[in-house]
């Protein structure tokens, strides 16, 4: 028997496909099971595809296209099966997030609704909202609270796919505060698809390129470009200036494979969120077909900035 799908329609005809025994939602507003799979069309393309329901771990994008259509992520390779396209996570008291082992914590998805379509500044936005417990191995205390709103960008002057990852960390009641720390490549990880591994360029927004220039190294965005299934792409991640520990720091590496992580730089310096007062951190993802030079890449930033609420 087949799933059961629902699809709802923005005024711009992003899809938003909930499969899985998805049930109608209420008043358009909140969905009463968890999605296993979230695909977001732009007109008659597939732009992402968003698992949930149907991973161990940590909900993740698992695909991810350029404009022309060609994906850029790649999913649980045998040589890292923990690598799950887009993802996000950090250690959060003692506890891994980020691994998935026996010792690892879940993410587990507890609502997701439907973010009202807006426009800004000419460009149209809409997506879904996840409420996401972070939940230790073994202990009924919940580690964290994620508000996370993933949307999808749209405007006549968009000339690359462009989507916000906007993720809020609140500490339950239960604790008065909570610690992040981690690896030097937590926090938010793509991991590309097989063919970007070799031959691609790292640069960044303060001119530096390779992966001796930009891994470690702090700077508003980082890009890539690189051959994805014979097609070159550049892929460009945002960090937004009302982070913390703006401009973050990066993780980068092209040898064994190619990888790109925003961090909060936990691996320098550990971060405290109290009680009552949320951490919010805002990203952008970008990707363009074919190699892109530096200033156009920090003319989507700036404007991605702005309509992100930037200062």
């Amino acid at each position: 028997m087949r799933s059961k799908c629902i699809v709802l329609k923005t005024v711009l005809g992003i899809a938003f496909l909930f499969a899985a025994g998805c049930q109608t939602p209420m008043s358009g507003e909140a969905w009463a099971v968890r999605p296993a799979s979230l695909v977001v069309d732009a007109g008659e393309r597939q732009l992402l595809v968003h698992r949930s329901d149907d991973v161990p771990y940590k909900p993740y994008v698992q695909v991810l296209r350029s404009p022309v259509g060609v994906n850029i992520l790649r999913d649980a390779p045998a040589d890292h099966l923990h690598h799950h396209g887009l993802m996000y996570a950090v250690t959060v008291d003692g506890v891994d997030y980020w691994a998935e082992t026996e010792q690892a914590g879940q993410q587990v998805v507890r609502r997701t609704r439907a973010a009202a379509p807006t426009k800004i500044a000419g460009w149209w936005r809409s997506g879904f909202i996840q409420s996401i417990c972070w939940v230790p191995p073994r202990d009924e205390n919940i580690s964290l609270i994620e508000e996370r709103t993933i949307t999808a960008w749209q405007g006549d002057d968009l000339d690359a796919s462009l989507i916000s990852w906007n993720t809020q960390l609140a500490v339950p009641e239960c604790r008065p505060t909570r610690e992040l720390s981690g690896e030097r490549y937590f926090g938010l990880g793509m991991r590309f698809v097989e063919s970007m591994d070799k031959g691609g360029t790292f640069y960044n927004a303060d001119g530096a390129t390779g992966v001796a220039g930009t891994n470690n190294v702090r700077s508003p965005w980082c890009a890539y470009t690189a051959a994805a299934d014979g097609h070159t792409v550049t892929v460009a991640m945002f960090d937004h200036p009302a982070n913390l520990r703006h401009p973050s720091y990066w993780f980068t590496m092209d040898d064994a494979f190619a990888y790109m992580s925003n961090t909060p730089g936990v691996h320098h310096e550990k971060i405290t969120i109290k009680r009552g007062t949320p951490l919010s951190y805002r990203f952008g993802v970008a990707v363009w077909d074919g190699e892109v030079a530096s200033d156009r890449v920090q003319a989507l930033y700036e404007r991605w900035v702005k309509i992100e609420g930037g200062k």
